[in-house]
């Protein structure tokens, strides 16, 4: 078995998915493969899974996915080149005696065109955002076996229609967590003594658009135009192109603020953050089941997100948060409010998110489930 992603800068919240499942698939012998060196490889290998780089073209390596969005030529270039690719990874999947190919992305599963065409072996597509990728997916649907997706939200990644003609492909796969990284200790006596400190809201993300942090910025401006003093903490890298650009600009609007916003760049380790935190937030326009999200609940905080993918219902379900509408920044501030005042409050919802992560997203379930699904397959096939 293969796990493949072509995402290979950062080993961001599918990636981590992906290797945990690799690390964990007992019963197949698996491998892990990407389409350059980088940090995704490096940490594969260090894990101890056989790892193969397969190097993509160039204009298949792009960031800003010129598979998809280029125009004209370079749109029939870039289809030249992935029909070119998928072949080599055909060969290298015949040469292996690759069974199954488990993918991280639609635009993963997108090069693997020829082994799905070919039928040769099955393909697994594991969605895990709620971005809409419209006639992509569809192909997407079309050439994978089988679809899992993360959180149900993660269906709209796919058009309606994809959604009822393969219907029948569509699995459930929450993702977990490996809790004995995460030292959760709940609060003690003295923990909400009244101090003049300011309330520690952290976000981890990557420094894109769609992760909100412009939103998050103005609604704990709000709260603290409301006289409950909060400052932000950042933690997450850039990640291709304009997300440079994205930062310069988030930067800018962190200057004209009241209050304190730390960027901390690219974390390999982000447990030191999240102990430090009283509050974690999440604005994403754009989300599956976020692995951060599971990680804050891991240890103990509760949480402000946006109603997206599964996120909402996560925290929901789980006591220990409240979610919003994507652009309702007034909400949002109104939820981090009630939260910083509150600092019992804040406690009793972070013991209620470690239980509920403990109950249902430990690593070992993920892994169980995941080896179900494959069982199941097997016993179709």
């Amino acid at each position: 078995m293969a796990f493949f992603d072509d995402r290979y800068y950062e080993v961001y919240g599918a990636q981590e998915n992906l290797l945990l499942l690799a690390e964990r698939c007992r019963h197949h012998q698996a491998c892990f493969v990407t389409t350059a060196e980088g940090p995704l490889a490096a940490d594969a290998r260090a894990r101890g899974l056989p790892t193969s780089v397969l190097m993509a073209p160039d204009r298949l390596r792009r960031f800003d996915k010129a598979l998809m969005f280029d125009r004209g030529f370079d749109r029939l270039r870039n289809a030249r080149a992935l029909f070119h690719y998928s072949r080599r990874l055909e060969a290298f999947f015949e040469d292996e005696e690759i069974d199954l190919c488990m993918c991280s992305s639609v635009r993963a599963s997108l090069l693997l065109v020829v082994t799905g065409l070919r039928r040769r072996r099955q393909v697994l597509l594991y969605a895990q955002n709620s971005t809409p990728m419209g006639v992509y997916a569809a192909l997407a649907a079309l050439l994978s076996s089988r679809i899992l997706l993360i959180a149900d939200g993660a269906r709209s990644t796919f058009p309606r229609w994809a959604r009822l003609v393969f219907r029948r492909k569509f699995s459930l796969l929450p993702s977990g967590r490996n809790l004995r990284r995460f030292a959760y200790q709940a609060a003690g006596p003295g923990r909400f003594d009244a101090d003049d400190r300011a309330v520690k809201v952290l976000t981890v993300c990557s420094i894109t658009p769609r992760k909100g942090i412009d939103r998050l910025i103005g609604a704990v401006e709000l709260v603290n135009a409301r006289g409950c003093p909060m400052e932000l903490i950042v933690v997450g890298g850039t990640s291709g192109d304009g997300s440079e650009q994205h930062l310069a600009e988030l930067r800018a609007l962190a200057a004209t603020t009241s209050f304190p916003v730390r960027f901390m760049g690219w974390q390999d380790d982000v447990v030191p953050f999240l102990a430090d935190a009283d509050i974690f937030a999440l604005a994403s326009a754009d989300e599956g089941l976020p692995g951060v999200l599971l990680e804050a609940m891991a240890m103990g905080l509760a949480c402000v997100t946006t109603d997206v993918g599964g996120a909402g219902e996560l925290v929901e379900q789980a006591g220990c948060g409240r979610a919003t509408a994507v652009h309702d920044v007034a909400a949002f501030a109104e939820r981090l409010e009630q939260l910083g005042r509150d600092p019992e409050l804040r406690a009793r919802m972070g013991v209620a998110a470690r239980r509920h992560v403990e109950r249902h997203f430990a690593i070992g379930q993920f892994a169980a489930r995941f080896e179900r699904f494959l069982d199941q397959l097997e016993a179709a096939a």
